[in-house]
C-alpha cells in the first residue's frame, strides 16, 4: 500500500510516528511518505515538509497545508494523528476514496480540561463540543488505532486496535549488561517538561537529596511546555540552590536521549494525578526499564501494578516529594537492590514491552485496511482535481517536497 502518515502538531521525528509506526510500515514493505513540520533528518524514506506554525493560529494553516499536501499524494491509506486533522481526513477520504486511520494518542477530552489558554469556565463546554465533532468524523474512519486501552470506551463503534508505546529495543536503546550506579545519584526525567508532570516536584526532590548527597545530579531531557515553563524552572532551581546539580538537555534525537538516558543511575516519572496521565502507560518508565535504570514513578494503580509485577522499583505520591526522596535515598544505599530492580525492569520490556513484539499489531491494522481498497485506485484523478480547487480557495500556499532531509 501507498500510506501517507500525517501530523502538523508532532516532530517529524516524533518516536511514535516516525521510529516506530512509519519505519515499521516500511520495513514490512509498503511505501511510506510522512507530511510533517519542516526540520527533521528524514532519510530512509519519503519526507514532505510543512513550515511550522509560528503561532496556535497558524495551526490552523499547517493543518491545511498538510491536507493540500496529502491530496498530491494519491494514498491508499492516510494514517493522521493529530485531533485537528480529523475533519480534513475526513475530507480526504470523500475526495479520494482512500482508506483512513485515526490513531489517538491522548484522551483529548480530558487534555482539553488542562489547556492553559482556555479559559476554564470553558473547558467543560469545549471537550463536549469537541466529543460531538469527534464522533461525527469516525463515520468516514476506516480503523482506530489508541495508545492505551483506557481509550477504547470512547470508541465502541468503531474498529479499534490498542497499539502501545512501548520502547524500541533494536538498533535504538544502547546495549546495557551489568552495570555499576554511580552512587552519586544521577536522576533522569525524559519527556515533556511541564508542571503538571512534575517539573517543579522532581527539584524539590533533589534539593531535599543535596545534603545527603552533595554531588547529585538531575538530567531533564525534553522540551517545556508552555515554553514560558523554563523561566520558573530555572528561577526555582536558583532558589533552592541547585545550579550546578540540574541540567536542562532540551529536547534531544531519540538516540541521543536514550545514551544520555543510560549514563544515569533512577528514572523519575512523577506526573500528576492528572485523568488523562492515571490510566495511561508512560512511554518513558519502559524506556528507564528497558536501561535498566530502577524507576521511582507516580502511584498510579495502573503504573503501581507493573513496576511491582516486574520488581522495577517503587510507586510514590508524586505529590509529596519527601516520599520520592526517601525511596531514592533507600535504592542508593543498596546497590544490590538498584541491580535487582533494574534487571528485573529490563527483563519485563524484553519479554513484555517493547516495540519489537507491538508492531504486528500495528501491521496486523494494515493488512485489514489493505484488503477494504479498491482495485481502482488511479480512477481517482477528478475528485483530487476537484479538492485541489478546494485547498488553493482557502490559500494555502504550495508546498515544497523532498526526499531525505530538508
Amino acid at each position: 500500500m501507498r500510506i501517507g502518515i500525517l501530523t502538523s502538531v508532532h516532530a517529524p521525528m516524533d518516536t511514535r510516528i516516525y521510529f516506530k509506526q512509519a519505519r515499521s510500515l516500511a520495513a514490512a514493505g509498503h511505501e511510506v511518505i510522512l507530511v510533517a513540520r519542516a526540520g527533521g533528518d528524514i532519510r530512509d524514506l519519503r519526507y514532505v515538509p510543512i513550515p511550522v506554525p509560528e503561532s496556535r493560529r497558524g495551526r490552523l494553516r499547517a493543518a491545511l497545508r498538510v491536507f493540500r499536501a496529502a491530496l498530491r499524494l494519491r494514498c491508499d491509506a492516510y494514517h493522521i494523528h493529530d485531533p485537528e486533522l480529523l475533519p480534513l481526513g475526513v475530507l480526504l477520504r470523500v475526495c479520494t476514496r482512500a482508506r483512513l486511520v485515526y490513531d489517538v494518542h491522548e484522551n483529548v477530552r480530558n487534555q482539553i480540561r488542562n489547556k492553559y489558554w482556555i479559559p476554564r469556565p470553558l473547558r467543560g463546554a469545549v471537550a463536549r463540543i469537541y466529543g460531538a465533532i469527534e464522533r461525527l468524523c469516525l463515520r468516514w474512519v476506516t480503523h482506530v488505532i489508541l495508545a492505551e486501552d483506557s481509550y477504547a470506551p470512547f470508541y465502541r463503534r468503531q474498529a479499534v486496535t490498542v497499539v502501545h508505546n512501548y520502547p524500541i529495543l533494536d538498533g535504538v536503546v544502547p546495549p546495557v549488561g551489568e552495570r555499576r550506579y554511580s552512587g552519586k545519584p544521577r536522576l533522569v526525567y525524559c519527556g515533556v517538561v511541564a508542571r503538571i508532570r512534575g517539573g517543579l516536584e522532581m527539584l524539590e526532590v533533589t534539593a531535599q537529596l543535596r545534603a545527603q548527597y552533595p554531588d547529585i545530579e538531575l538530567h531533564v531531557i525534553g522540551p517545556f511546555f508552555p515554553s514560558s515553563f523554563e523561566t520558573e524552572v530555572r528561577e526555582r532551581m536558583e532558589v533552592l540552590g541547585l545550579t550546578g546539580h540540574v541540567t536542562l538537555h532540551g529536547r534531544l534525537p531519540l538516540d541521543v536521549a536514550l545514551e544520555q538516558v543510560s549514563r544515569c543511575d533512577i528514572g523519575l516519572a512523577l506526573l500528576h494525578p492528572d485523568p488523562n496521565y492515571v490510566d495511561s502507560l508512560p512511554t518513558k518508565m519502559f524506556e528507564y526499564m528497558s536501561l535498566r535504570l530502577p524507576v521511582v514513578v507516580s502511584d498510579f494503580p495502573l503504573w503501581k501494578r507493573i513496576v511491582d509485577d516486574a520488581g522495577a522499583g517503587a510507586a510514590v505520591n508524586p505529590m509529596v516529594p519527601q516520599e520520592a526522596a526517601r525511596i531514592i535515598a533507600r535504592l542508593n544505599e543498596d546497590a544490590m537492590l538498584m541491580g535487582r530492580c533494574g534487571a528485573s525492569g529490563q527483563r519485563a520490556v524484553q519479554q513484555r514491552y517493547s516495540w519489537e513484539a507491538e508492531k504486528k499489531h500495528l501491521l496486523a491494522v494494515y493488512a485489514e485496511v489493505n484488503a477494504t481498497v479498491p482495485a481502482d485506485t488511479g480512477t481517482r484523478t477528478p475528485a483530487l482535481a476537484g479538492a485541489a480547487a478546494v485547498g488553493m480557495a482557502a490559500g494555502t500556499g504550495r508546498d515544497g517536497e523532498v526526499s531525505g532531509a530538508s
